[in-house]
C-alpha cells in the first residue's frame, strides 16, 4: 500500500463557507434514571473540523449515536438538522442516506472479504438484481484514491494492514456512500504515529473538499493539531465551546474534569535500585509471523521481578501485541524459546493453562475479545473468577459476588448504576475498567495488558494507573504494551522498546525521556547504555 506524501505539520484551514451541514439543538438522552445528555447544542459547517472531547461517560459516544441514527428519533429530545432540513433518523441507514457516517473506534469490517467488498459493504451497486462487480471495484478504487491510497482493492483485507487499513476502509465506505458529515469516534486510538498523521491529514483533506468533520478524541495534542473548533462535554452538558486558537492543553483538561481535576500522580515506582529475584524470565523467546502479523517477533530476553511494571513500547506493527499474546498461550505452535515462572519452567500452551498458572490478560480489542454485551457488569466481571465463584455451600453466593463487584466498581471509579446494569450501556472507558477488574480478580502473579488505556480519557487513565500500581505493590509482575510514550514513562519501572519485532533496548525508565523513546522506536537513535540483566 502506498500513501501520497503529506506534510508533517497540519494547519487548520481557517475557512468555513458558513453552510451548516449539521445542527444540534437541545439534545437530551436518558437511559432510565441516568441522563446521558442534557440540552446539548452545537453545529458543524462545511469545511470545518470540530473536536469533541470529554471524560468517559461525559456523553461523547451517546451524542455520536444520535447523530448517526444509532439512537433513533423519538428516543431523545431536541432536534437534528442536516443542511437545514430536520432529520428523523430511524436507524444508521437513514443517516447514511442523508450523508452522515460514523467511523468507528474499532473498524467495522469483514476480514474474509476483499478490500473493495468491504469499502462497498451494504452499498453494493447492482444490475438486474445482481451485484455489478466492475462498478463495485471502480467505486472502491475511486474512494481509496480520494484518501491518497494506491492499493489493489481486489485483494483480501486480512493481512493487508491491520487496524490502520480497517479505518481507511471505513472512511472510503463513507466517501463511496456520498457522506458529507464524518464522525470519527476515537479513530486514532489504535494507530501508530505515522498512521495518526495520515488520518489527521485525511480529515483536513475531506474538510477542504467541503465535508464537515466531528473528531471525538481524548488526545489533546491531536485535537489542537487538526481542529478548527472544540466542544467539550462534562456530565452530559457542553462545558466549553471555543475556537482552537483560544485553547491550550491545560484549559481543555480543566474543562473536561472540572472539580475532579487532579494532578497526575508521579510516584517513586521507577526509582527501584534492586529488583530482587525474577518472577518471570524469558530466554530467546520468539513468535513466528502469520498472514495477519507479517513479521517475526524476537528473540526477546528479559526478566521481571515480583512487583515490577515493565512497558513494551513501540509503534503500530512493532510486535507488542504478538509478544503479550504469545505469553498467554495464543498460537503456541508459533513460539519458541523458554519461559520461567516463579523459578519453574513454563510452556504457554493455551489460555486455560496460563490462567491456571496465575497469568491474567486483557486484550486491546475489548469489543471482539472481551465483552459479552448481553450480560451485566457483574456477570462480565465474574467471568474472570477462575478459583470457583464465591459460594455458600453448593450455591453461588450472589451477595458475595456483588460485594466483590462493588469493590472493583469503587476502586476503579467505574461509572455505572450498579452491578446489574447491562455492560453494553457503559461508555468504552468504563467497559475497559470492567475487563481490567475481571483480569485482576484472581490476584494473578503475572498480568499481561495490551494497550490498557486505549480509548480512555485523562482522568480514567489515572484510575487505571492507580489500580496497576496497587496490584504491583502486592507482588504481581506487570507486562503491558503501549504506543504512548507518556504512559510508558509515567507508569513503568523499565521500558522494553520494540521495532519491527526486534528488541531495540531495555532501559530504566528514569534514564530515558519521551524524545529518546520516539527516536528509538522510529530507528533514528541507538541507545548506547542498555540495562544489563
Amino acid at each position: 500500500m502506498k500513501a501520497v506524501a503529506t506534510s508533517a505539520v497540519l494547519a487548520p484551514s481557517g475557512k468555513q463557507n458558513g453552510a451548516g451541514l449539521l445542527q444540534l439543538d437541545g439534545i437530551t438522552v436518558e437511559f432510565g434514571a441516568t441522563r446521558a445528555l442534557n440540552n446539548v447544542s452545537f453545529n458543524v459547517s462545511a469545511g470545518e473540523v470540530v473536536g469533541l472531547m470529554g471524560a468517559n461517560g461525559a456523553g461523547k459516544s451517546t451524542l455520536a449515536k444520535v447523530i448517526v441514527g444509532e439512537i433513533p428519533h423519538g428516543s431523545y429530545r431536541g432536534t437534528v438538522m442536516c443542511s437545514g432540513v430536520p432529520a428523523a433518523f430511524a436507524d444508521a441507514r437513514d443517516a447514511h442516506e442523508a450523508g452522515v457516517a460514523l467511523v468507528h473506534q474499532e473498524g467495522a469490517v469483514v476480514p474474509q472479504l476483499t478490500i473493495g467488498e468491504n469499502v462497498m459493504l451494504t452499498i453494493e451497486p447492482s444490475r438486474f438484481g445482481v451485484i455489478d462487480w466492475k462498478a463495485l471495484y471502480d467505486r472502491a478504487d475511486a474512494a481509496m484514491r480520494r484518501l491518497g491510497l494506491d492499493i489493489d482493492t481486489r485483494r483480501p483485507l486480512a493481512g493487508q494492514g491491520g487496524v490502520a487499513l480497517m479505518e481507511q476502509v471505513e472512511i472510503a465506505r463513507a466517501i463511496a456512500s456520498g457522506s458529507r458529515v464524518f464522525v470519527f469516534d476515537e479513530s486514532t486510538s489504535a494507530l501508530g504515529a505515522d498512521e495518526i498523521g495520515l488520518l489527521l491529514e485525511r480529515m483536513r483533506e475531506l474538510a477542504a473538499q467541503g465535508a464537515g468533520i466531528i473528531f471525538i478524541s481524548h488526545r489533546t495534542d491531536e485535537i489542537l493539531k487538526v481542529c478548527d473548533r472544540v466542544v467539550i462535554l462534562r456530565d452530559g452538558r457542553v462545558a466549553l465551546e471555543a475556537p482552537r486558537a483560544q485553547l491550550d492543553q491545560a484549559g481543555i483538561v480543566r474543562a473536561m474534569l472540572g472539580n475532579a481535576l487532579a494532578e497526575p500522580q508521579h510516584v517513586a515506582h521507577n526509582e527501584r535500585s534492586d529488583r530482587g529475584e525474577a518472577a518471570v524470565r524469558l530466554r530467546g523467546w520468539n513468535r513466528a509471523r502469520t498472514p495477519e502479523s507479517p513479521r517475526d517477533v524476537g528473540p526477546i530476553d528479559i526478566e521481571l521481578a515480583a512487583g515490577e511494571i515493565v512497558a513494551v513500547y513501540g509503534p503500530l506493527g512493532a510486535g507488542k501485541t504478538e509478544l503479550v499474546e504469545s505469553l498467554y498461550g495464543f498460537m503456541p505452535e508459533l513460539t519458541s524459546g523458554s519461559v520461567e515462572l516463579g523459578g519453574a519452567d513454563f510452556s504457554p500452551r493455551n489460555p486455560r493453562d496460563s490462567i491456571a498458572h496465575g497469568i491474567a490478560y486483557v486484550s486491546a480489542e475489548r469489543q471482539k475479545d472481551g465483552l459479552i454485551p448481553n450480560l451485566s457488569v457483574l456477570e462480565n466481571m465474574m467471568l474472570g473468577w477462575h478459583r470457583g465463584a464465591p459460594r455458600k455451600g453448593s450455591v453461588v453466593n450472589h451477595e458475595k459476588s456483588k460485594e466483590l463487584c462493588r469493590s472493583f466498581i469503587r476502586d476503579l471509579a467505574i461509572r455505572t448504576q450498579g452491578p446489574d446494569q447491562p455492560i453494553s450501556s457503559l461508555s468504552g472507558g468504563n467497559q475497559q475498567k470492567v475487563l481490567l477488574a475481571r483480569a485482576l480478580i484472581n490476584e494473578p502473579r503475572l498480568v499481561l495488558l495490551d494497550e490498557p488505556t486505549r480509548g480512555i480519557d485523562l482522568g480514567a487513565k489515572q484510575d487505571v494507573y492507580r489500580l496497576i500500581r496497587n496490584v504491583a505493590s502486592r507482588g504481581t509482575a506487570v507486562l503491558y504494551a503501549t504506543m504512548e510514550e507518556d504512559e510508558a514513562l509515567e507508569l513503568s519501572d523499565r521500558i522494553l522498546v520494540l521495532r519491527d519485532g526486534k528488541k531495540v533496548t531495555l532501559v530504566n525508565t528514569r534514564d530515558t525521556n519521551r524524545h529518546e523513546l520516539l527516536a528509538l522506536a522510529g530507528g533514528t537513535a541507538i541507545k548506547t547504555t542498555v540495562e544489563q540483566q
